[in-house]
Protein backbone atom coordinates (compact mmCIF):
# COMPACT_ATOMS: atom_id res chain seq x y z
CA UNK A 1 0.00 0.00 0.00
CA UNK A 2 1.38 3.85 -0.46
CA UNK A 3 -0.19 6.42 1.90
CA UNK A 4 1.47 9.12 3.75
CA UNK A 5 2.16 9.37 7.80
CA UNK A 6 0.28 11.38 9.89
CA UNK A 7 0.65 13.66 12.87
CA UNK A 8 0.22 11.36 14.92
CA UNK A 9 3.09 8.69 13.23
CA UNK A 10 -0.03 6.53 11.79
CA UNK A 11 -0.41 5.69 8.18
CA UNK A 12 -2.94 7.16 6.11
CA UNK A 13 -3.69 4.71 3.37
CA UNK A 14 -4.30 6.27 -0.45
CA UNK A 15 -3.98 3.56 -2.71
CA UNK A 16 -2.21 0.00 -3.67
CA UNK A 17 1.11 -0.49 -5.34
CA UNK A 18 -0.76 -1.95 -8.62
CA UNK A 19 -1.32 0.27 -11.09
CA UNK A 20 -4.19 2.98 -9.89
CA UNK A 21 -4.48 6.71 -9.29
CA UNK A 22 -5.80 8.45 -6.81
CA UNK A 23 -6.86 12.28 -5.86
CA UNK A 24 -7.26 13.13 -1.88
CA UNK A 25 -7.89 16.14 -0.02
CA UNK A 26 -6.10 17.63 3.11
CA UNK A 27 -5.83 20.20 5.53
CA UNK A 28 -2.64 21.19 7.36
CA UNK A 29 -2.60 19.32 10.98
CA UNK A 30 -2.18 23.08 12.57
CA UNK A 31 -4.47 26.03 11.75
CA UNK A 32 -2.39 28.75 10.19
CA UNK A 33 0.67 27.09 9.92
CA UNK A 34 3.06 28.53 6.88
CA UNK A 35 4.24 25.43 5.20
CA UNK A 36 3.56 21.88 5.28
CA UNK A 37 5.54 18.55 4.48
CA UNK A 38 3.69 15.25 2.99
CA UNK A 39 6.14 12.13 3.27
CA UNK A 40 5.23 9.17 1.08
CA UNK A 41 5.50 5.88 2.02
CA UNK A 42 4.99 2.08 1.07
CA UNK A 43 4.25 -0.49 3.48
CA UNK A 44 3.45 -3.88 3.97
CA UNK A 45 -0.32 -3.40 6.43
CA UNK A 46 -1.41 -0.43 8.34
CA UNK A 47 0.35 -2.44 11.62
CA UNK A 48 3.40 -1.72 9.74
CA UNK A 49 5.15 1.02 11.93
CA UNK A 50 8.42 1.97 9.67
CA UNK A 51 7.54 1.25 5.88
CA UNK A 52 9.88 3.02 3.30
CA UNK A 53 9.88 5.49 2.77
CA UNK A 54 9.46 7.23 -0.99
CA UNK A 55 9.90 10.85 -0.93
CA UNK A 56 8.61 13.87 0.15
CA UNK A 57 6.75 16.98 -0.57
CA UNK A 58 6.89 20.83 0.12
CA UNK A 59 4.83 23.67 -0.04
CA UNK A 60 6.25 26.81 1.54
CA UNK A 61 3.59 29.03 1.92
CA UNK A 62 0.62 27.63 2.20
CA UNK A 63 -2.59 29.99 1.07
CA UNK A 64 -5.83 30.34 3.60
CA UNK A 65 -9.16 31.94 2.68
CA UNK A 66 -10.91 34.75 4.74
CA UNK A 67 -12.31 31.78 7.05
CA UNK A 68 -8.69 30.66 8.03
CA UNK A 69 -9.05 27.47 6.00
CA UNK A 70 -6.82 26.06 3.50
CA UNK A 71 -6.81 22.72 1.37
CA UNK A 72 -3.78 20.79 -0.22
CA UNK A 73 -4.71 18.38 -2.85
CA UNK A 74 -2.79 14.84 -3.46
CA UNK A 75 -2.58 13.36 -6.81
CA UNK A 76 -0.66 9.86 -6.64
CA UNK A 77 -0.27 7.63 -10.15
CA UNK A 78 1.71 4.84 -10.18
CA UNK A 79 2.00 1.65 -12.48
CA UNK A 80 3.71 -0.94 -8.92
CA UNK A 81 7.14 0.11 -10.74
CA UNK A 82 7.07 4.00 -10.46
CA UNK A 83 5.39 6.41 -8.68
CA UNK A 84 4.22 10.16 -9.39
CA UNK A 85 2.89 12.47 -7.23
CA UNK A 86 1.50 16.19 -7.06
CA UNK A 87 0.88 18.18 -3.66
CA UNK A 88 -0.80 21.44 -4.93
CA UNK A 89 -2.22 24.24 -2.44
CA UNK A 90 -5.87 25.27 -3.61
CA UNK A 91 -6.09 28.27 -1.94
CA UNK A 92 -2.67 29.97 -2.49
CA UNK A 93 -1.42 27.99 -5.80
CA UNK A 94 1.56 26.91 -4.70
CA UNK A 95 2.97 22.98 -6.43
CA UNK A 96 5.14 20.53 -5.65
CA UNK A 97 6.18 17.22 -7.29
CA UNK A 98 7.45 14.09 -6.99
CA UNK A 99 8.81 11.00 -9.51
CA UNK A 100 10.85 8.62 -8.63
CA UNK A 101 11.02 4.69 -9.04
CA UNK A 102 8.65 2.43 -6.69
CA UNK A 103 11.13 -0.66 -5.63
CA UNK A 104 10.02 -3.58 -3.74
CA UNK A 105 9.51 -4.24 0.20
CA UNK A 106 12.19 -6.82 1.19
CA UNK A 107 10.11 -9.48 3.08
CA UNK A 108 10.56 -10.37 6.99
CA UNK A 109 12.37 -13.43 8.16
CA UNK A 110 10.06 -16.24 7.56
CA UNK A 111 7.60 -14.68 5.39
CA UNK A 112 7.17 -15.81 1.53
CA UNK A 113 6.72 -13.16 -0.84
CA UNK A 114 4.21 -14.90 -3.17
CA UNK A 115 4.20 -11.04 -5.68
CA UNK A 116 6.47 -10.27 -8.24
CA UNK A 117 6.36 -6.94 -7.28
CA UNK A 118 7.82 -7.94 -3.39
CA UNK A 119 11.31 -8.69 -5.24
CA UNK A 120 13.71 -5.93 -5.90
CA UNK A 121 13.41 -4.14 -9.73
CA UNK A 122 16.68 -5.11 -11.28
CA UNK A 123 18.62 -1.76 -11.88
CA UNK A 124 18.11 0.32 -15.31
CA UNK A 125 20.11 -0.44 -17.97
CA UNK A 126 21.60 3.11 -19.21
CA UNK A 127 21.40 3.50 -23.00
CA UNK A 128 24.41 5.40 -23.87
CA UNK A 129 23.81 4.63 -27.43
CA UNK A 130 20.73 5.32 -27.89
CA UNK A 131 21.58 8.80 -26.77
CA UNK A 132 24.78 9.74 -28.89
CA UNK A 133 22.46 8.78 -31.64
CA UNK A 134 19.67 10.81 -30.80
CA UNK A 135 21.87 13.52 -30.10
CA UNK A 136 23.42 13.38 -33.58
CA UNK A 137 20.10 12.87 -35.25
CA UNK A 138 19.15 16.20 -33.47
CA UNK A 139 22.53 18.42 -34.84
CA UNK A 140 21.97 16.85 -38.41
CA UNK A 141 18.26 18.54 -38.41
CA UNK A 142 19.17 21.81 -37.49
CA UNK A 143 22.24 22.00 -39.95
CA UNK A 144 19.96 20.74 -42.52
CA UNK A 145 17.35 23.29 -41.54
CA UNK A 146 20.37 26.33 -41.43
CA UNK A 147 21.40 24.78 -45.29
CA UNK A 148 17.72 25.33 -46.38
CA UNK A 149 16.99 29.07 -44.41
CA UNK A 150 20.26 30.10 -46.36
CA UNK A 151 19.25 28.95 -49.69
CA UNK A 152 15.54 30.37 -49.21
CA UNK A 153 17.45 33.67 -48.10
CA UNK A 154 19.90 33.80 -51.30
CA UNK A 155 17.13 32.93 -53.67
CA UNK A 156 14.51 35.42 -52.10
CA UNK A 157 17.42 38.29 -51.56
CA UNK A 158 18.95 37.93 -55.21
CA UNK A 159 18.38 41.01 -57.21
CA UNK A 160 16.10 40.52 -60.20
CA UNK A 161 16.99 41.96 -64.11
CA UNK A 162 14.33 42.27 -66.37
CA UNK A 163 14.61 43.62 -69.59
CA UNK A 164 11.72 46.28 -70.22
CA UNK A 165 10.72 47.57 -73.44
CA UNK A 166 10.97 51.67 -73.69
CA UNK A 167 12.81 51.99 -71.06
CA UNK A 168 16.94 52.66 -71.73
CA UNK A 169 19.76 51.45 -68.97
CA UNK A 170 20.97 54.22 -67.18
CA UNK A 171 24.68 55.91 -68.23
CA UNK A 172 27.16 54.99 -65.89
CA UNK A 173 28.41 58.03 -63.81
CA UNK A 174 31.08 59.51 -65.30
CA UNK A 175 34.65 59.56 -62.76
CA UNK A 176 35.19 62.61 -61.18
CA UNK A 177 38.52 64.57 -62.26
CA UNK A 178 41.52 64.13 -60.84
CA UNK A 179 42.85 66.40 -58.55
CA UNK A 180 45.50 68.68 -60.20
CA UNK A 181 48.39 69.62 -58.15
CA UNK A 182 48.99 72.76 -56.83
CA UNK A 183 51.95 74.59 -58.37
CA UNK A 184 53.40 76.66 -55.94
CA UNK A 185 54.61 80.23 -57.66
CA UNK A 186 58.76 81.00 -57.63
CA UNK A 187 59.66 84.39 -56.97
CA UNK A 188 60.76 86.56 -59.76
CA UNK A 189 63.95 88.26 -58.63
CA UNK A 190 63.46 92.26 -58.63
CA UNK A 191 65.86 94.71 -59.58
CA UNK A 192 67.85 96.16 -57.33
CA UNK A 193 66.53 99.80 -56.76
CA UNK A 194 68.47 103.01 -58.34
CA UNK A 195 68.14 105.94 -56.42
CA UNK A 196 67.31 108.54 -58.26
CA UNK A 197 69.06 111.79 -58.82
CA UNK A 198 67.90 114.47 -56.81
CA UNK A 199 67.95 118.22 -59.20
CA UNK A 200 70.57 120.65 -57.48
CA UNK A 201 69.47 123.34 -55.45
CA UNK A 202 68.34 126.56 -56.24
CA UNK A 203 70.42 129.55 -55.84
CA UNK A 204 69.41 131.67 -52.51
CA UNK A 205 70.58 134.99 -51.79
CA UNK A 206 73.11 135.83 -49.54
CA UNK A 207 71.02 135.98 -45.87
CA UNK A 208 70.06 131.68 -47.09
CA UNK A 209 73.71 130.93 -47.56
CA UNK A 210 74.23 131.69 -43.61
CA UNK A 211 71.84 129.71 -42.64
CA UNK A 212 72.83 125.79 -42.15
CA UNK A 213 71.69 123.85 -45.19
CA UNK A 214 69.20 120.49 -44.01
CA UNK A 215 70.66 117.28 -45.45
CA UNK A 216 68.87 116.33 -49.09
CA UNK A 217 66.29 113.19 -48.76
CA UNK A 218 66.53 110.63 -51.31
CA UNK A 219 64.23 109.20 -52.94
CA UNK A 220 64.04 105.84 -54.95
CA UNK A 221 61.41 104.03 -57.02
CA UNK A 222 60.03 100.50 -55.83
CA UNK A 223 57.95 98.18 -57.64
CA UNK A 224 55.37 96.83 -55.17
CA UNK A 225 55.76 92.45 -54.75
CA UNK A 226 53.28 90.08 -53.63
CA UNK A 227 52.87 90.19 -49.80
CA UNK A 228 55.12 93.78 -49.25
CA UNK A 229 53.11 95.97 -47.17
CA UNK A 230 54.23 100.10 -46.30
CA UNK A 231 55.42 98.35 -42.53
CA UNK A 232 57.65 96.19 -44.34
CA UNK A 233 58.91 98.57 -46.99
CA UNK A 234 59.03 101.15 -44.14
CA UNK A 235 61.20 99.23 -42.25
CA UNK A 236 63.78 97.97 -45.03
CA UNK A 237 64.54 101.42 -46.52
CA UNK A 238 63.47 104.00 -43.85
CA UNK A 239 64.77 102.20 -41.67
CA UNK A 240 61.71 102.94 -39.17
CA UNK A 241 58.78 101.07 -39.63
CA UNK A 242 56.60 104.38 -38.36
CA UNK A 243 57.30 106.15 -41.79
CA UNK A 244 54.72 104.00 -43.49
CA UNK A 245 52.16 107.25 -43.01
CA UNK A 246 54.89 109.11 -44.87
CA UNK A 247 55.08 106.59 -47.86
CA UNK A 248 51.29 106.13 -48.12
CA UNK A 249 51.19 110.22 -48.09
CA UNK A 250 54.15 110.79 -50.98
CA UNK A 251 52.46 108.76 -53.03
CA UNK A 252 48.90 109.76 -52.10
CA UNK A 253 47.54 106.30 -51.44
CA UNK A 254 43.87 105.69 -50.43
CA UNK A 255 43.87 102.80 -48.02
CA UNK A 256 47.62 102.14 -45.80
CA UNK A 257 46.41 98.75 -46.33
CA UNK A 258 46.28 97.56 -49.95
CA UNK A 259 49.19 96.82 -52.12
CA UNK A 260 48.92 96.15 -55.61
CA UNK A 261 51.49 93.85 -57.25
CA UNK A 262 53.53 95.96 -59.95
CA UNK A 263 52.52 99.43 -58.75
CA UNK A 264 55.58 101.81 -58.37
CA UNK A 265 56.04 103.83 -55.33
CA UNK A 266 58.18 106.42 -54.53
CA UNK A 267 59.93 105.87 -51.21
CA UNK A 268 62.23 108.77 -49.11
CA UNK A 269 65.24 106.44 -47.56
CA UNK A 270 66.92 106.97 -44.50
CA UNK A 271 70.74 106.62 -44.66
Amino acid sequence: MIGIRLADSTFFSICSDGPEKKRVVLSPANRNQKKAKIDLFRYNSSDDKDGYHIGSLFLDPIGYDDAGDSEIELFVDTDGRKIRAVATDLRGGGKDELETRLPGIIPAAGQVCAEKRCEPEPAPVAVKGIRSLQVMMVMLLLMMAFVTGMLLYNMISAPCVRDLPGYAEAPAPEPAPAPQPQITPVPVPQPEPVPVPVPPPAPVSEPELAATPAPAQEYIRYTVKYGDTLWSLARDFCKDPYMYRRIASENKLESPDKLISGTTLIIPINK
